[in-house]
């Protein structure tokens, strides 16, 4: 069942069909009539026909990053949908990345519909400004000849845009590892023994005629239990095969790159030669070495406390992981 949250609508037929073949993408779903929406607790629950939608954006709430100007992290994020003039509902997505990948396959199927809140556009206008007032009004030969390096460097990169995605998901899943306490398998383990215990002494309890105590302790059980398996190492979730998958990932990109390339395998993302490009582009740096040096660098010097602007922002959340998981090594 779906409910309309327009004042258009679609006739039952054509939206039991559109909603059929939507591409879903966590808890929402994007056909071609119609995005389909999700409640606080029920997935593509609503939906809004494609001629109603009049903007979708992301919104990202209690956050130090995006266009709040508190830093580079976020906890809440949201899919905005605005429609009808001026209706608006928020979609809480629980992975940012999710977010993202709706509002890429949107930009796609749907160029028309802006895909940034009006505050955004505005404020993304003010730093292309100020970027273009960054910009040098004249090059050297070197800069130049660094500039064509990086953008041959971004042409072989872009044609195999699966080596790339696959390295920064990797990479941050090593980060996310690498930052995990070693003793989450032991208390992991602590739980289950908690969940057991729980049992056997909710069993004795009904037992003894203490029904209402052993309904307790059993509730007290499943806790412990659902606990003991959200943090405990699985086959495909422990160290070893996180840092396989990411080796893998590199060896790939290694084999796949040139010797000269300017940038090593663990860092191969178009992300990080734009951030290359803009350097020289504003005089930081001249050669595609000074560029490289000068990106892990200023990478490396942001941190919560910094306030930077979204464009900047998108490119963090991605490359970021990668030279942390690598441990900014050559």
């Amino acid at each position: 069942m779906n409910f309309p949250l327009s004042e258009k609508k679609l006739e039952k037929d054509i939206l039991k069909k559109d909603k059929r073949e939507a591409l879903r993408i966590g808890a929402i779903g994007i056909g071609e009539k119609a995005l389909y929406l999700n409640s606080f607790y029920i997935d593509r629950m609503y939906y809004i026909p494609i001629e109603a939608v009049e903007r979708v954006y992301k919104r990202v709430a209690m956050s130090k990053g995006g266009f709040s100007g508190k830093g580079i992290f976020a906890s809440l994020s949201y899919l905005v949908v605005e429609y009808d003039g001026g209706k608006e509902k928020a979609c809480l997505i629980r992975k940012e990345w999710r977010v993202d990948e709706a509002l890429s396959e949107i930009r796609k199927r749907f160029p028309a519909i802006p895909t940034m809140s009006k505050r955004a556009e505005e404020k993304l206008r003010a730093e292309e400004a100020e970027e273009k007032a960054k910009l040098l009004p004249k090059l050297s030969e070197e800069a130049e000849g660094a500039l064509s390096e990086i953008e041959k460097a971004e042409a072989i990169l872009l044609r195999r845009e699966d080596l790339y995605q696959s390295l920064a998901v990797q990479a941050k899943r090593e980060r996310m590892v690498q930052s995990t306490n070693p003793y989450y398998g032991h208390f992991a383990l602590l739980l289950f023994l908690g969940a057991v215990l729980c049992l056997f002494s909710a069993f004795f309890l009904y037992k003894n005629g203490e029904q209402s105590l052993a309904i307790v302790l059993l509730g007290f059980a499943l806790m412990l239990l659902m606990m003991g398996l959200r943090v405990r190492p699985t086959g495909k979730n422990n160290r070893e095969a996180v840092k396989k998958e990411y080796e893998e990932s590199i060896r790939k990109m290694k084999d796949y790159l040139s010797v000269d390339f300017p940038l090593p395998p663990q860092y191969a993302h178009p992300f990080c030669l734009e951030w290359m490009r803009q350097s020289i582009l504003e005089g930081k740096a001249t050669t595609v070495q000074e560029a490289y040096l000068l990106l892990k660098k200023e990478l490396k010097e942001l941190d919560s406390t910094k306030q930077v602007s979204q464009k900047v922002y998108d490119r963090i959340i991605i490359i970021k992981p990668m030279f942390l998981a690598a441990g900014y090594e050559d």
